[in-house]
């Protein structure tokens, strides 16, 4: 009867190792699936930056945008507030929002794919964020020298139409 145990013991410790050895390969396979997802779209996420930067220098050309601050500032601040507002709001505004807002709904950790696409969603946004905010404070720098030389010679507001 005792080598009897002594065999079941040998066979439940062989499936161990079995069980052991399948559940580290899966996890090995999980690990680099995630990695080349990840790799993945994070090579699409800055595509996509690399052209909503293309398509927004383009646009700020077309748009002839000093010569719209020039001739309506007002309506101008106006939309760039709005779309500073705008941005803030899409990107989280710089905070972590969106994680205290899950850990308020009793969870301490996101799930998979918030934790594989989150980094990325937050690394595009935070790209798109920082060239916009270029993009504005150098309008609105040469838009403020403009007015100054405007108001050295004497012709502030002439031309203002609001």
């Amino acid at each position: 009867m005792g080598s009897r145990i002594d065999d079941i013991e040998s066979e439940v410790s062989q499936k161990r190792r079995r069980v052991k050895d399948e559940v580290t390969g899966l996890r090995a396979r999980a690990e680099n699936d995630v990695t080349s997802v990840q790799a993945e779209a994070q090579a699409r996420v800055d595509k996509i930056v690399g052209e909503a930067k293309d398509a927004l220098h383009d646009a700020g050309e077309k748009v002839e945008l000093e010569d719209r601050m020039r001739n309506h500032p007002y309506p101008m601040l106006a939309a760039g507030v709005g779309a500073g507002a705008l941005l803030g709001f899409v990107t989280g505004g710089g905070s972590d929002a969106r994680h205290e807002e899950h850990k308020g709904e009793g969870g301490d950790s996101p799930g998979l794919l918030s934790s594989l696409l989150g980094p990325i969603a937050s690394t595009a946004g935070e790209k798109l964020r920082t060239e916009i905010q270029g993009i504005v404070r150098d309008r609105v720098g040469e838009f403020v020298e403009s007015v100054k030389s405007d108001n050295a010679r004497g012709t502030a507001g002439a031309d203002i139409q609001v």
